[in-house]
């Protein structure tokens, strides 16, 4: 169990714990040997994420979101979300991914 003081924390949290159960799961994750200074230590994970989605503003949060005024240019300029957006809407219509 893990307590959090707002969404984004508990967001956030709730990513890491989820990536760290696929990479262990998969033997993906080698705490024995770890990689070289620079090197990739897993391999890229990405998000699946809502269009039209927020879920507060910590990295992994903005993960889960299309970008908006909240998470965009404007407010967070050094950022680039690295989320695969969905568009649940759009499935009905046969487009699905955007």
């Amino acid at each position: 169990m893990f307590l959090s003081d707002n969404g984004s924390t508990a967001v956030e949290v709730a990513l890491k714990m989820a990536f760290r159960t696929f990479l262990t799961d998969n033997d993906l994750l080698d705490r024995d040997h770890p990689p070289p200074h620079g090197a990739p230590a897993a391999p890229q994970l990405h998000v699946l994420a809502l269009v039209g989605s927020y879920h507060g503003d910590t990295l992994g949060s903005m993960d889960c979101a299309a970008p908006s005024v909240f998470n965009g240019i404007l407010e967070a300029p050094w950022y680039e979300g690295g989320g695969v957006l969905w568009c649940f809407s759009c499935v009905g219509e046969g487009v699905g991914m955007v």
